[in-house]
């Protein structure tokens, strides 16, 4: 083999290993994860990884530029705050800085503090969470995990409270059908007649039925429609005479259960008939 080509293809190979061993870097496997994660901002397990790789690093990674203009807006969000949706607003700045610079361990703290004023409990026990992850060595280690215990029994109080809250009774509907059971107790030997109301379409229809209580089929009324005045049901049968131009009007009064009924001239007929009613 020639020196020159020998030269060459050491130099090729000698490329070849720097670059792979350069793409393997922790400092480029950290760029190519923050990548990933700001493409998936919900990936708790990326960035717990992302934080353990930078806490091994030495020196620390750097902090971007755009990081730093986030955390003055949150810090300029968390001073001016009046309302619970302000601390809200910050937190979301700082949660901004941590998609860029997730080993961030003082923007976890202060990304918890605004969520845990804006009463966003379990957004705050996670920043928290992250917060000790990122920063294993904290003085104030003791004293987060206890804010954490704290945030926890708050969020299961309200849940319990939730649970226990009596609920209003809820109002039953009107049933669809109403059925009224009609006879004359003056008249033992006359039929009995039950009327069906039905709510949804307007239309009653009515059966005979013997004095036992047994049906004896269909009245010669058709289906006929009614309105429903209060407590008093009305409805028009046809005229028995086609030269008379209007019909019986009924009036049943579902207090007291009896009808009354006005005929084609007017005259009005207290009726004998009680009814009684029974929902369907």
């Amino acid at each position: 083999m020639k020196p020159a080509f020998r030269l060459t293809l050491l130099i090729v190979f000698a490329m070849f290993y720097w670059n792979t061993a350069y793409a393997e870097s922790p400092r480029t496997q950290l760029q190519q994860m923050v990548k990933q994660l700001q493409a998936n901002p919900s990936d708790d397990a990326l960035r717990e990884k992302i934080i353990a790789l930078a806490l091994k690093l030495n020196p620390k990674p750097a902090t971007p530029d755009a990081a730093i203009m986030a955390e003055g807006a949150a810090e300029y969000a968390f001073k001016n705050a009046k309302s619970d949706s302000d601390y809200s607003d910050a937190a979301k700045q700082y949660e901004k800085a941590l998609l860029l610079a997730p080993w961030l361990a003082d923007d976890y703290f202060n990304c918890g503090v605004a969520h845990e004023k804006a009463g966003e409990n379990q957004q705050a026990i996670r920043s928290f969470d992250l917060y000790l992850l990122a920063a294993p060595d904290a003085s104030d280690a003791q004293d987060i995990k206890k804010r954490i215990g704290g945030l926890q029994y708050a969020l299961q109080k309200a849940v319990d409270v939730s649970s226990n809250t009596v609920k209003p009774d809820v109002v039953q509907a009107p049933p669809i059908v109403q059925l009224f059971d009609c006879h004359a107790p003056k008249e033992p030997r006359a039929f009995g007649v039950t009327f069906s109301f039905d709510f949804s379409s307007h239309i009653v229809t009515s059966r005979l039925k013997y004095q036992d209580g047994r049906d004896a089929g269909p009245s010669n009324d058709p289906p006929l429609s009614f309105q429903e005045v209060g407590s008093h049901l009305i409805w028009t049968t046809p005229p028995p005479d086609s030269s008379v131009a209007n019909g019986f009007q009924n009036n049943l009064n579902r207090d007291t259960g009896s009808i009354d009924t006005i005929g084609p001239f007017g005259q009005l007929y207290a009726s004998n008939y009680q009814c009684t009613m029974s929902n369907q």
